[in-house]
């Protein structure tokens, strides 16, 4: 049905979708699972898969359009999100190339250090800073962030390992 660049297309579309319903799962009360008061987030995990198994300018385009989506239900601000989820899907890519190989233990490996960088220097410069928090208390949110969002973190990776391989494959 699709020659060529309408397959990639579909499946940039598709991407795009599955970044939308990953936002929409993890910011309503469906998975609103705690642990250490910390919920899942999902976004780098998203990103981490598209760039094993797409490269770093869909991983780049990506994580940005995601960041959007997670600065609209956060606190933080306006476009770190985007920024860091943009230049974690570029850096992550480069480096799932050059030294690891593809698979889904590699997705959500990175999918959880792009999270906890990310929760580190949430805390490092907004709640100690700002609000004093202790470090025992803010590696326990750090943890229980990056723990409650592991399984989660595994069904992106492996939807995003469907739909690259899954399109890729057919007419291919």
């Amino acid at each position: 049905m699709f020659e060529g660049g309408g397959k990639k297309t579909l499946k940039y579309l598709g991407y795009g979708v599955i970044a939308v319903l990953v936002f929409v799962l993890q910011s309503s009360r469906l998975i609103n699972v705690r642990l250490f008061s910390a919920t899942a987030e999902l976004m780098p995990f998203l990103v981490a898969a598209l760039a094993v198994y797409e490269g770093p300018y869909v991983a780049g385009i990506t994580g940005f359009f995601a960041g959007l989506l997670s600065s609209l239900h956060s606190a933080s601000i306006e476009g770190l999100d985007s920024l860091f989820l943009s230049l974690f899907g570029v850096l992550f890519a480069f480096i799932a190339a050059t030294y690891f190989r593809e698979g889904l233990l590699l997705c959500v490996t990175g999918g959880a250090v792009g999270l906890f960088v990310t929760e580190l220097l949430k805390y490092a410069f907004y709640y100690l800073l700002a609000d004093g928090v202790g470090p025992w208390v803010g590696l326990l949110y750090i943890a229980g962030r990056v723990l409650v969002s592991l399984p989660g973190g595994l069904i992106v990776a492996l939807v995003i390992r469907r739909v690259s391989q899954g399109i890729d494959g057919v007419n291919g």
